[in-house]
C-alpha cells in the first residue's frame, strides 16, 4: 500500500500572509469580474476549500484557472495591461514572464509594510495568486 500523506518539514504560512493572500484574492476577483474574465480554483487552493473550507497551512499562494475560450482569454490580457498601466489603483504587480502558462500576481504594498511583514524570508516564498491558461 502506498500512502501519500504531508510532508515532514513544510513550513506553516504566516498569518500576515494569509490576511494579504484574502485582500490579493478580493481585489483580483473583483478585477476579473469587471473585465469578465472567468476563473476558477485550482490546485492546492481548490484542494484546501474543498478539505479544509481554508488555505492549506503550508502553501503560499492561491491558483487559479482561466476557463477556455478566445475571448475569455483576451479579456484576460486586458486587464493585464490595466494592471501595468495603473498599479497603485489596482495594488498588484503583474508578471507575464511564465507566459503561456501562468500569469502571476503580487501585492503592490509600501516599503514599510513589505519589510515588516517579512516578505522576503530566506525560504518563505512570497504571496502570489497564480492564473494558469
Amino acid at each position: 500500500m502506498l500512502f501519500v500523506g504531508r510532508p515532514k518539514m513544510k513550513k506553516t504560512y504566516p498569518a500576515d500572509f494569509k490576511n494579504v493572500l484574502l485582500i490579493m484574492l478580493d481585489n483580483l476577483l473583483s478585477l476579473l469580474n469587471m473585465f469578465e474574465v472567468e476563473v476558477v480554483l485550482c490546485g492546492g487552493t481548490l484542494l484546501g476549500c474543498i478539505r479544509n473550507q481554508l488555505f492549506i497551512e503550508w502553501d503560499y499562494d492561491v491558483d487559479l484557472d482561466v476557463l477556455p475560450g478566445r475571448e475569455n482569454r483576451k479579456r484576460l490580457f486586458d486587464l493585464v495591461k490595466f494592471i501595468k498601466k495603473f498599479p497603485s489603483q489596482t495594488r498588484l504587480n503583474v508578471t507575464t514572464t511564465s507566459l503561456p502558462v501562468v500569469v502571476k500576481f503580487t501585492p503592490l504594498v509600501p516599503y514599510k509594510l513589505y519589510t515588516n511583514m517579512a516578505f522576503d524570508r530566506t525560504g518563505v516564498p512570497n504571496p502570489t495568486i497564480d492564473l494558469f491558461l
